[in-house]
């Protein structure tokens, strides 16, 4: 992976699922981070960060985040 940083968002997004995907945690992580920070509002990173979370074992933050990916959906 290149560094997070110089990747457009929708590629990170796709690297991230990707990471998600084979269950590696850190590269998801990174991903998560770049495109939070980039993107606080929208679903699919909000969707994301709950992914990471729950890989963490973090399920009731995790919860959190999916519950704001929904409510953010809605009013898109």
């Amino acid at each position: 992976m290149r560094e997070p940083g110089l990747v457009d968002s929708g590629r990170l997004a796709a690297e991230a699922r990707a990471a998600r995907g084979r269950g590696d945690v850190a590269t998801l992580g990174a991903c998560v981070e770049v495109l939070f920070a980039r993107h606080p509002h929208d679903p699919i990173v909000l969707g994301l960060k709950g992914d990471l979370l729950a890989a963490q074992g973090d399920h009731r933050s995790a919860v959190s985040f999916y519950g704001a990916a929904l409510n953010v959906a809605e009013t898109v």
